[in-house]
C-alpha cells in the first residue's frame, strides 16, 4: 500500500488499513468512521478519476461540499496528483 502516490506524498511507513484515522459526527447523531484502509481507496480512485480528467501537477481544481469524509479524499486526491506521472 505504502508505494502509491497517496501515501508517498506523505511518507507513511507503516500503515495499518484498519486504524481509524477520522471520526465525523453526521448530522443525524450518528458517527461515521474514516480508516487508513478508507482513505487508501477512496483517495487513489479519485486522484486516477482527477488523472483520467486531465488533471495534472499545477493544475487548479475546486471542491466545493460540506466536512464529509469525501472532502478528505478530495484533499489528499489533489496532493496525489503531484506524484502522479
Amino acid at each position: 500500500m505504502r508505494d502509491l502516490p497517496i501515501f508517498q506524498c506523505f511518507k507513511y511507513k507503516d500503515i495499518d488499513p484498519d486504524e481509524t484515522k477520522f471520526i465525523f459526527a453526521n448530522s443525524d447523531g450518528s458517527d461515521e468512521t474514516v480508516t487508513m484502509g478508507d482513505i487508501f481507496t477512496q483517495t487513489n480512485r479519485l486522484s486516477h478519476a482527477l488523472y483520467k480528467a486531465g488533471i495534472r501537477k499545477g493544475d487548479c481544481f475546486i471542491i466545493l461540499m460540506r466536512k464529509h469524509p469525501e472532502f478528505l479524499y478530495a484533499l489528499f486526491a489533489g496532493g496525489a496528483l503531484e506524484r502522479m506521472r
